[in-house]
């Protein structure tokens, strides 16, 4: 490791230490302490009292050294002059215990030698196996030198981070090393040790464990891919290797083989993706034999390319100029980059026809960071090249549409459709629309832009195929919106229902604001947080779980009052660089409007901004009705039944606020069995609190003289300026307002 060591102890047991002599007879399966650093050719527990020798000496002789330069050659670059070696031997061993009542031919033997060896600079370890019979001593459970906690082979640094296990210690596969080796030899094992094995140094994503159970850098790319992504936080053995796989669920399955660097450190290509947001992958660990040793789950964030960096023009001669900045481009080394040039033919840069069966292939474009879009649009739709347009990008990735060419111009798509009917889902044609790629975030080109230029655009339309476009796809100024209702929490909190009723809610614990049904599919509970604990006399807005049918549980925790969130999306943290643009999974878009703020909208017609101040929710129209249910009351145009228990029980309206927390809120309380929290290091336990009384009022006494100043006279700004004391918490409630 880089570390002079200035003695070394050759041990009965079958390895050599450098710190003291170890007495230990059953080997560790798990990393040993510094004291026990160690070279282990074959830790296990040798009986060497009545049969079999060890010997050991050190070594200038040139046939040795020249023999051990051919042995290392294989793991070191280069010419090496090594000048030392030190040599030990276990020839014939056998297995404690032995009572010398068996004869040596019949007693099970093993002979095996380590070598050190040193040109000065670089230090390595060479083991070699010739007869492996036996793996356990009696006392390590072991029955005829077999069984019980079985022999190890490799080293350990002791520090818990550089050693190494060859494959099959600790198990009755180490009987096989005499056949196992790195460096095609049977039975030979060879090691550099003056190389310490680093990591690179893990991101902060991966210390707050956004990408699952193995650091990946980086962990966020654009969905053209073909990146390398750099995995740590693994470990494996010299006999194994590793694939990457990546699961798109708009695409497929896609498995990469591993560049293995270290033994703690992978690399894997990531392919082209057709989804944006975040893509589960998996690291899987293989034995030499092909049988998957361990299974490990991660986490990357696939994301729109950011900017566009090719740039086009369409000249007089109807020919297209496009440049680009050279720089960008770091293909190779001496490769000369004009940053621009012409085509003359339009058609020669695009998606060809498609001829025969190949007619019923979607076809796709994969553009990387040199973005093709922007080309094709109104310049060339009135043109004499209108006829040999093959693909229309405008300023967007993915799919191309796939056209068919006529001596009249774009008459067909390439499944031989007309382009518009009434049986096609667009007039684009079944290879762009059904491409997955439109899952990238480009729906409006694919369903509206594309349809609307083959439609009403290009050479070759008719009238009615544009009439056609605008009945089945009509546009919608937006001048019948309704929008949808919101109903309010903030402060202490405070709140005002979806019908407007106002009311002060402040219970300590976990609780359902919306507890979904067969008629509302999004469930929401929160989690009121105690700042001074149970004698607080008010509480916030400390953490929120949510999901849709549809989704998976949307979390959402603040550590205190003001703070940052951390949110997770099915258990897993979602980094805060990736919430910075709107982060869609499932039927669920989230994203942060500020440091403390998080926007959470369902698809299915509900949308939440939270943070530990206040709470806004907003729910469309088409639930209006007896469908809601929780402390954000009955959303059905009437306030006077939203205090409304899980059993059907009409609270007054008008109720004082500790009839309001005993009678209705504390209903809400959320069970065991129906929280959506993941606790984590914790449990529901740490989270309830039945017994807590907060305040439920105050006097106009209690004002200071500056309330007014202060609140303006809000009631939920004077109530929290009394309670908290406080005076920029109530600035605060008021504000959001």
């Amino acid at each position: 490791m880089n570390v002079a060591q200035p003695q070394l102890w050759v041990n009965e047991n079958g390895i050599l230490s450098f710190y003291e002599k170890i007495s230990e007879f059953t080997p560790w399966c798990s990393a040993v302490p510094m004291q026990y650093r160690m070279i282990a050719p074959f830790w296990a527990d040798v009986d060497a009292r009545n049969i079999g020798d060890i010997f050991y000496r050190q070594t200038t002789d040139t046939t040795v050294l020249q023999k051990a330069k051919r042995d290392i050659s294989s793991v070191v670059a280069g010419d090496v002059d090594l000048k030392w070696a030190f040599i030990a031997t276990w020839k014939d061993v056998t297995y404690f215990i032995d009572l010398n009542d068996t004869a040596p031919d019949t007693r099970k033997l093993n002979t095996f030698q380590v070598i050190l060896t040193t040109d000065g600079t670089n230090s390595f370890v060479i083991f070699y196996y010739n007869k492996i019979q036996w793996t356990t001593g009696d006392v390590s459970g072991g029955t005829n030198g077999l069984g019980g906690t079985q022999a190890v082979a490799g080293y350990d640094y002791g520090d818990g981070k550089n050693r190494l296990l060859i494959n099959g210690s600790c198990s009755s596969d180490i009987l096989q090393i005499v056949n196992g080796t790195n460096v095609m030899k049977p039975g030979q094992f060879v090691f550099q040790t003056n190389v310490q094995q680093t990591s690179p140094t893990p991101s902060a994503d991966c210390v707050m464990g956004y990408t699952g159970d193995f650091c990946i850098v980086p962990n966020t790319i654009d969905f053209i891919g073909f990146i390398n992504l750099d995995i740590t936080q693994i470990q494996l053995t010299t006999q194994q290797s590793a694939v990457c796989h990546f699961y798109d669920p708009n695409g497929n399955m896609t498995t990469v083989e591993a560049k293995i660097i270290t033994l703690t450190n992978v690399k894997c290509l990531t392919p082209f993706f057709f989804t944006i947001g975040r893509i589960k992958m998996e690291l899987e660990i293989y034995d030499n034999d092909n049988t998957a040793n361990q299974t490990s789950t991660g986490y990357i964030y696939v994301t729109q390319p950011k900017e566009q960096t090719l740039h086009y023009q369409v000249l007089a001669n109807q020919s297209v100029l496009f440049t680009w900045d050279p720089t960008l481009w770091n293909i190779a080394n001496g490769i000369y980059s004009t940053a621009k040039i012409v085509f003359e033919t339009v058609c020669a840069i695009g998606v060809t026809a498609a001829a025969g069966e190949e007619e019923e292939a979607a076809m796709a474009v994969a553009a990387g960071s040199l973005a093709t879009g922007a080309f094709l649009a109104k310049e060339l739709g009135n043109s004499a090249f209108a006829s040999l347009v093959c693909t229309i990008h405008l300023n967007e990735y993915g799919c191309s549409a796939v056209w068919k060419l006529t001596m009249d111009g774009i008459s067909e798509i390439a499944t031989g459709r007309a382009p518009y009917n009434t049986d096609a889902e667009s007039c684009a044609g079944y290879p762009y629309i059904q491409h997955p790629s439109l899952m990238l975030g480009s729906g409006n080109f694919g369903f509206d832009k594309y349809p609307w230029i083959a439609c009403c655009l290009l050479k070759g339309h008719t009238e009615e195929q544009c009439e056609g476009l605008y009945k089945h796809r009509h546009p919608d100024p937006g001048t019948n919106y309704t929008a949808p209702n919101a109903s309010l929490g903030n402060g202490d909190p405070h709140f005002t229902t979806f019908d407007g009723l106002y009311y002060t809610f402040n219970g300590g614990g976990e609780f359902w604001l919306l507890k979904g049904n067969e008629r509302q599919p999004v469930s929401v509970q929160t989690r009121f947080g105690l700042p001074g604990g149970l004698s607080s006399g008010w509480t916030y807005f400390k953490a929120f779980a949510m999901k849709s049918d549809n989704s998976k549980v949307v979390q959402i925790e603040y550590v205190s009052y003001g703070s940052s969130p951390t949110v997770y999306y099915d258990r897993i943290p979602l980094p805060p660089h990736v919430l910075a643009d709107v982060f869609v999974v499932d039927s669920v878009a989230i994203w942060s409007i500020n440091s403390d703020t998080i926007m959470v909208s369902f698809s299915e017609g509900f949308s939440f901004k939270v943070s530990t101040v206040y709470l806004t929710a907003y729910a469309s129209k088409e639930y209006a009705g007896n469908y809601t249910r929780g402390i954000l009351g009955i959303f059905d145009g009437n306030p006077f039944n939203d205090l409304t228990t899980p059993n059907g029980v009409i609270v007054l309206a008008n109720s004082t606020t500790e009839i309001i927390h005993y009678k209705f809120g504390m209903e809400w309380y959320i069970t065991p069995q129906d929280s959506m929290f993941d606790y984590f290091d914790k449990n529901y336990s740490s989270y309830y609190f039945p017994h807590f009384k907060p305040s439920f009022g105050y006097s106009p006494a209690q004002l200071p003289p500056n309330a007014d100043e202060i609140c303006d006279g809000d009631p939920s700004c004077l109530w929290d300026l009394v309670v908290t004391g406080d005076e920029s918490i109530a600035n605060q409630t008021r504000s959001k307002l």
